[in-house]
């Protein structure tokens, strides 16, 4: 299955669409912790305008698998507060955890076909 990225998204059904997308899914994870002080409204479009820009290669999917990790403390720990910050330290180690998820695929297929260049070689 072939995952789509937010930029394919933004460009195929413009930014509003993407915008209300990428809000529920904050708002959702912001609504899920009861906390002391949460997000405002201007801090969680500000934190959606950075999401869309800096995390324009993520699917949907991701956002959503990052956040379910978020609520379950896989990812980040939440005391008394969810901001930007917290919302970015979240996305940045899934990021880096993607990353590396992604980086072993391309080495395991590297692999395989190096493999199988050099079975076919000795036939």
């Amino acid at each position: 299955m072939q995952l789509v990225s937010i930029a394919a998204i933004q460009k195929q059904f413009g930014e509003p669409v993407l915008k209300a997308f990428v809000t529920e899914l904050l708002i959702d994870f912001c609504e899920f912790f009861n906390v002391k002080n949460n997000m405002n409204e201007n801090q969680a479009m500000q934190t959606v305008e950075l999401i869309i820009s800096n995390y324009y290669y993520f699917s949907l999917e991701d956002f959503k698998l990052c956040f379910e990790n978020g609520k379950l403390g896989k990812s980040i720990k939440i005391y008394d507060r969810i901001d930007g910050s917290i919302i970015f330290e979240m996305l940045n180690k899934y990021a880096e955890i993607r990353s590396q998820a992604f980086s072993a695929k391309f080495d395991k297929e590297h692999d395989y076909w190096k493999y199988q260049l050099q079975k076919q070689r000795e036939y």
